[in-house]
């Protein structure tokens, strides 16, 4: 009887000790101290150098020729910009240009076993102003290639010089050159039609085809009526 009932206590202590164990154990396995570069541009590689983990209560330092850690993603594989950084509130937090900041999160094995993620600033790499088209500029990601929201609008003229290109029915246009992008933008200044050249006798070539096609029609028709007659 005493001994069965030794037996009951042993199983309950064991029990009760194997979770415990299991819980050290994964407790043992864990980030120590981040790598040194926590900071990226996008397309950047990730650099795990001088990043520590403890497994099973010994810490271990990321060295090349450690083949048992592993990245997610890895380390062939460029980082890019992720999930913008937000505050409290859940606003994106910007820094004094407007730019938004991205984290990106690395996933930490070593021999196959999860020891915890490292988080990681990604940011742009934004280019120079640069001309879309006829309306918008812009500055592209060097490394993503998307187009930067903040830069993103409408050409910035200050001064147009018309054009003489006006006519019957075609609108005469202006051009200047963009202000911050630097390149020529042309556009068309509405009501400039030049209804009085007809008076002038100052046709463009598209005016003298359409007037040539209707002095066709009109001579076609009296001569039709003299037919007629």
């Amino acid at each position: 009887m005493n001994a069965k009932k030794a037996l009951a206590v042993l199983m309950v202590a064991v029990m009760l000790l194997v979770p415990f164990t299991f819980a050290v154990s994964a407790a043992d396995e864990a980030i120590v101290s981040g790598p040194i570069k926590t900071a990226y541009t996008d397309n950047e590689y990730f650099n795990p150098q001088g990043l520590v983990i403890t497994v099973d209560g010994k810490e271990i330092e990321y060295t090349p020729i450690d083949d048992k850690f592993t990245f997610v993603p890895g380390l062939n594989e460029k980082l890019t910009t992720a999930n913008a950084i937000t505050d409290i509130n859940g606003t994106p937090v910007v820094d004094e240009n407007g730019y938004k900041s991205y984290t990106a999160d690395i996933a930490v094995y070593y021999d196959n076993v999860k020891v915890g993620s490292v988080t990681v600033v990604v940011s742009h790499i934004w280019g120079k102003t640069t001309y879309m088209d006829n309306n918008y500029h812009g500055n592209y990601c060097l490394g993503c290639g998307v187009v930067d929201e903040v830069t993103f609008k409408n050409h910035n003229v200050s001064n147009y010089i018309p054009n003489d290109d006006g006519g019957l029915f075609i609108q005469q246009t202006e051009t200047g050159v963009c202000d911050d992008c630097h390149e020529e933008v042309t556009r068309s200044i509405p009501g400039t039609e030049k209804f009085d050249s007809i008076l002038t006798g100052n046709f463009t070539d598209t005016e003298v085809e359409i007037i040539t096609y209707l002095k066709t029609i009109l001579i076609s028709l009296i001569q039709l009526l003299v037919g007629i007659k």
